[in-house]
């Protein structure tokens, strides 16, 4: 993910409307794309954003006996 740090040092993002466009060779290192969730948190005062793994829900049939 060095690559992503490169792009956030060249690239300059514009809030508007309460919405931030993320780069898109920043967006691609990240594997983001339209709709995907984001955790963002305030950190000694930076913005952090990541994203949320989508997992689907199992059923208790299709993890029965996964734990020994």
């Amino acid at each position: 993910m060095a690559s992503a740090n490169a792009h956030l040092v060249n690239q300059r993002s514009k809030l508007s409307k309460d919405q931030l466009v993320i780069p898109k060779a920043v967006r691609d290192d990240a594997d983001v794309t339209a709709g995907c969730r984001l955790e963002v948190r305030y950190v000694e005062g930076k913005i952090r954003l990541r994203p949320l793994l989508e997992r689907p829900l199992s059923s208790l049939a299709q993890v029965a006996g996964c734990l020994y």
